[in-house]
């Protein structure tokens, strides 16, 4: 970084008796810094001697034209800690996909019992059609009694069947809860780790960063 009245540092100087290009400032790998004076009018000092070149660190007193006190702080500051998704919304994401997946697979439990009953009912009407003899009777009695069993069952199951009302619920309190706090808009289904990773935690909507 080149330090000057027209040096790149994130900060003006505007004492003329430092030059425009006076000197440059490389961060190194240890956290130390390596100055260089550019041929400056009014050079540059560290501790109280003047130098041409030298490794420094914080702890060293840097002075440009004998005057100026320059801050190494000021010119690399420290890049902010990266955002983190707010705890809260982690939290209500996670509740909504375990709640959510446990209601499709009893969704798709209850599925499978309708084909079931279906199967069995279709498989009944095949064997009276075919004609009936000793053993089909066997078989037509066991189906019977499986169906005889599995309609009430069904029933029971089917007739107050509130899975499809209970999903929608969930999306619904879901869309409500996971907003953020700044704007109240919905987030939409995109997970925590998607905000963190891809969006540095900025909202969607209001862009910015997420509370």
């Amino acid at each position: 970084m080149i330090i000057g009245t027209k040096g790149e540092q994130p900060f003006a100087i505007t004492d003329k008796r430092v030059s425009q290009k006076h000197c440059e400032v490389t961060k190194l790998a240890d956290g130390k810094y390596h100055i260089k004076d550019l041929g400056s009018l009014n050079g540059t000092y560290v501790d109280g001697f003047k130098i041409v070149e030298q490794d420094v660190n914080h702890a060293n007193n840097i002075m440009l034209a004998g005057i100026y006190q320059l801050d190494l702080t000021k010119c690399f500051p420290a890049p902010p800690p990266p955002l983190v998704f707010p705890e809260r919304l982690r939290k209500i994401y996670e509740e909504y996909t375990t709640e959510k997946h446990k209601l499709n697979r009893k969704q798709k439990n209850k599925q499978n019992i309708r084909m079931m009953v279906m199967s069995a009912g279709g498989l009944l009407g095949l064997l009276s059609y075919w004609g009936i003899d000793q053993n089909t009777t066997r078989i037509i009695a066991i189906l019977l009694s499986s169906i005889a069993f599995l309609i009430p069952l069904s029933s029971i199951v089917f007739g107050s069947d509130k899975t499809e009302q209970q999903i929608t619920n969930l999306k619904n309190k879901f869309m409500k809860d996971y907003a953020d706090g700044n704007c109240n808009k919905f987030l939409g289904d995109f997970p925590p780790d998607y905000f963190e990773n891809n969006l540095k935690c900025k909202c969607t909507n209001c862009r910015k960063p997420i509370t």
